[in-house]
């Protein structure tokens, strides 16, 4: 099963799908972190192959959200 096709089926349709990301910061004792909300399916896989690329842990929210910034309860879809 391809990528989209699995997360077309395992997330929602509707609102904003979100990526938390974390790395061992360079030259540092502490960790990065990101987190960045998408429009769409598509462009959820490309940042997740970029930032996978890029040395970073990956992980995608199995909710989407109704705006984009918070993964809160509240904002869940």
């Amino acid at each position: 099963m391809n990528k989209k096709r699995f997360l077309d089926l395992v997330l929602g349709h509707e609102g904003y799908y979100c990526i938390w990301a974390n790395r061992a910061a360079p030259d540092r004792e502490d960790t990065e972190i990101k987190q960045k909300f998408y429009q769409t399916v598509d462009e959820l896989i490309d940042a997740a192959q970029d930032l996978d690329a890029d040395g970073w842990n990956t992980f995608f929210a199995l909710a989407t959200y109704e705006e984009a910034g918070s993964r809160k309860t509240n904002n869940a879809k």
